[in-house]
């Protein structure tokens, strides 16, 4: 999820220099998270232990387990496709849609053919 769900201001404050009235929808932005410039300077000698971070993900927030992640999802496509492997994408590819959430990203769909065991060409009929 990019964005977590409103929660309402209990009481009224100040957070970074903004006014809060009690009553008002704060919405939590984790696309953003990990992503201040003075802790992360792209200098690996000053990020040593630093892996503070707000959401499991991979992404420019760095996730801690952005590697493990990474591997488990390249070996996971790569099962497939070596269980799968005449997979063609369905659609032309600038077909493919994203989900107009402001909740998750994501895609709509994505259909592929494929051609079923022991079979050597692609069929259409099967999605």
């Amino acid at each position: 999820m990019t964005h977590m769900p409103a929660r309402y201001a209990l009481v009224d404050t100040e957070l970074g220099g903004q006014r809060i009235i009690r009553g008002e929808p704060l919405i939590l932005g984790l696309a953003a998270a990990n992503t201040d410039p003075r802790i992360h300077t792209n200098d690996p000698e000053r990020e040593i232990g630093n892996r503070s971070h707000l959401g499991f993900s991979a992404g420019p927030h760095q996730c801690p387990a952005r590697t493990p992640a990474r591997l488990i999802a390249r070996v996971a496509v790569e099962q497939a496709l070596h269980g799968l492997p005449r997979i063609t994408l369905g659609v032309p590819a600038d077909a493919v849609t994203s989900s107009p959430s402001a909740w998750m990203r994501h895609l709509e769909s994505l259909p592929v053919t494929f051609a079923p065991a022991g079979n050597t060409a692609p069929d259409s009929s099967v999605r």
